[in-house]
């Protein structure tokens, strides 16, 4: 789904993030979940 986002012009990391949220089951994530669920430094 960020693929699709990017792909539509939204920039591709804040498209992770906020597909990452979207996939929460609380709808929120700390910065370090943030960092482990996209595989990148905090």
């Amino acid at each position: 789904m960020a693929g699709v986002l990017a792909d539509a012009g939204m920039a591709r990391m804040p498209a992770r993030v906020f597909v990452a949220l979207l996939a929460a089951d609380t709808g929120r994530l700390t910065a370090s979940e943030l960092a482990e669920r996209l595989q990148v430094s905090p």
